[in-house]
């Protein structure tokens, strides 16, 4: 061995080279998957209903939201028995109509531009032949908070 005095020395950097290649293979991959996760992530958020993706609603701004959901109801052809205003932005709804009516409704109204969601709903249907059905939607409200106030 003393005839040979570089061989530890480059058996050590090999060894180096070696880690150094390995860590940046997984370094590679982890960047990959993070790329991947992003891309994932957008096309999520491209996939939110206008509902899902709007902005807390300033408390003043109730009453436009009520009239939204009021015209939906009319434009999917169902009758308005109720809407209760409730506390914190919550109210409820209650409709009656043909089932057509009822599923147009429940699916225009997620693409309603205000942070609405369902929080339950009760489906009877009014008459034996279940050609009607009554609706009766608790609905929540995502509000602004005093934090969230614009400047």
């Amino acid at each position: 061995m003393a005839g040979r005095p570089w061989t530890l020395p480059l058996a050590l950097l090999v060894a180096a080279l070696f880690w150094l290649f390995a860590d940046w293979r997984g370094l590679t991959a982890a960047r990959a998957d993070v790329e991947a996760l992003q891309a994932r992530e957008a096309e999520l958020e491209a996939e939110l209903a206008p509902s899902e993706q709007a902005a807390p609603l300033p408390e003043d701004r109730l009453p436009d939201l009520y009239r939204a959901v009021l015209r939906l109801a009319e434009v999917t052809k169902l009758e308005v028995v109720a809407l209760n205003p409730g506390e914190e932005g919550a109210f409820s709804l209650e409709v009656k109509g043909g089932y057509r009516g009822v599923y147009a409704f429940l699916t225009q109204l997620r693409k309603l531009p205000f942070p609405l969601w369902v929080r339950s709903f009760t489906l009877r249907p009014e008459n034996e032949e279940g050609t009607r059905f009554d609706l009766t939607l608790e609905l929540g409200v995502r509000l602004e908070t005093e934090d969230e106030e614009a400047p």
